[in-house]
């Protein structure tokens, strides 16, 4: 699976969706909530149980965005999976920090150190 669309990209990999966020700033609501409701519709169509997301690109983020990701992960926990991040710039790292989100979205330096993180698939762990 590959989608792109205006704020991300997102492809897969055996057992997790990788998103990219294409946009340094994501910190206006209309772009919150598409960038949500992408990802969410990412998830609802594909048939794997884990998330990560990368920020490599991100150099600023609304709180507001926060209240999404929390969201996100209520939904993929549901699903059975979990949601990993990547990228953080040392910025960000504080900001997940001072609202102890750091500890339900662990943050990996990119997505391949995210990758190996992750619960295997089912038929993997067999």
């Amino acid at each position: 699976m590959k989608v792109k669309t205006k704020h991300l990209r997102a492809y897969s990999k055996p057992g997790v969706i990788i998103i990219d966020l294409l946009d340094d700033h994501v910190i206006d609501h209309c772009q919150i909530y598409q960038i949500g409701n992408d990802i969410y519709r990412i998830m609802v169509a594909s048939n794997q149980s884990n998330l990560i997301i990368n920020f490599k690109i991100v150099d600023h983020l609304s709180s507001t965005f926060l209240s999404v990701l929390v969201a996100l992960m209520s939904k993929m926990r549901k699903r059975g999976g979990v949601i990993r991040i990547a990228g953080l710039s040392k910025g960000l790292q504080h900001l997940f920090k001072m609202t102890k989100l750091d500890h339900q979205f662990p943050n990996h330096e990119n997505v391949d150190s995210a990758l190996v993180d992750l619960p295997l698939p089912l038929a993997q762990s067999a």
